[in-house]
């Protein structure tokens, strides 16, 4: 059995300051970010929210209020639910909604 924990809280100069976290004995399935997305790589399908790596080239991505093609010069706020890539340096999204 192994142990995980979700936060909340604020980026501050790149560090987590947490206000609220919650430990489980089970290993968090997904995860979820919100942020103005960085760095678009249509072609690669990445781009980064938050200094953390994003994936959307899997097709079962759902978007929500817009599609792909909206990421492409877009200031505005995602949420972005998906899972951590095997070696945990990539989520890979399963869900992309704008705001």
């Amino acid at each position: 059995m192994s142990a995980g924990c979700r936060g909340r809280g604020t980026l501050r100069a790149g560090v987590l300051v947490a206000s609220q976290v919650v430990v489980s004995t089970e290993q968090p399935r997904s995860f979820e970010l919100e942020g103005t997305p960085s760095g678009l790589d249509s072609v690669a399908k990445r781009f980064e929210l938050r200094g953390m790596p994003v994936s959307y080239g899997s097709s079962a991505v759902v978007f929500e209020n817009g599609s792909a093609a909206k990421l492409v010069g877009y200031t505005g706020s995602l949420k972005v639910e998906g899972q951590l890539s095997a070696d945990r340096t990539l989520l890979e999204a399963s869900r992309i909604r704008f705001n």
